[in-house]
């Protein structure tokens, strides 16, 4: 990711803005990744959501979370609910929080010298909670920040447009010679192409 894909964005933001001067448009890259085993609960006493963490709850303890990055959990969210369901040994609880982990590899904004933070960490965790309660096809908070949550719903749109231009399901099955397609496959009608329509 920081090899091709930051170095990408750089790249593409000193070609908008002319190599003649130093960049003036600074980034933060921060990868968000939800498909882990970690799970957080409230200690003993703590006020809590059916034994769920309460919305706006940050784990950056160096003991759950790496320390040589900003890395930290955060729980955005409210948990559906909650039931017990019993297995072999104990019980599995469903309805519990799966909490994102975030983890910042690149910062020019908060750990910048002339960034007014002290702890870079707050603001960036700040930022992802709020980012979290901008989804606009849901009146409550997402547990990813709005901008993923439309990635990846842009992303899978993609995949189908592309699957019926090729008129292949299995994405691993279309050949090279199928790549090149007109733009004119994917041209939208002119009364949504500048909607959120997904």
């Amino acid at each position: 990711v920081l090899q091709k894909e930051v170095q990408a964005l750089i790249d593409a933001l000193k070609e908008l803005e002319g190599a003649s001067h130093e960049r003036e448009t600074r980034i933060c890259f921060i990868v968000v990744c939800k498909g882990h085993k970690v799970h957080e609960y409230p200690k003993q006493g703590e006020p809590h959501l059916k034994g769920n963490p309460r919305p706006g709850t940050v784990v950056d303890d160096p003991a759950v979370t790496r320390s040589e990055v900003v890395h930290f959990n955060l729980v955005a969210h409210k948990a559906i609910g909650q039931k017990a369901v019993k297995v072999r040994e104990g019980s599995v609880r469903h309805g519990d929080t799966q909490v994102p982990s975030y983890v910042c590899l690149y910062d020019e904004i908060f750990h910048h010298e002339e960034s007014p933070y002290a702890v870079p960490t707050d603001p960036i965790q700040r930022m992802c909670y709020t980012l979290c309660h901008l989804y606009g096809y849901c009146e409550n908070t997402v547990s990813l920040p709005a901008p993923v949550v439309y990635s990846h719903k842009v992303a899978e749109r993609a995949r189908l447009y592309y699957q019926h231009a090729v008129g292949s399901s299995d994405m691993g099955s279309v050949s090279s010679a199928g790549m090149e397609m007109e733009e004119e496959q994917f041209k939208l009608h002119k009364n949504i192409e500048h909607e959120m329509y997904w």
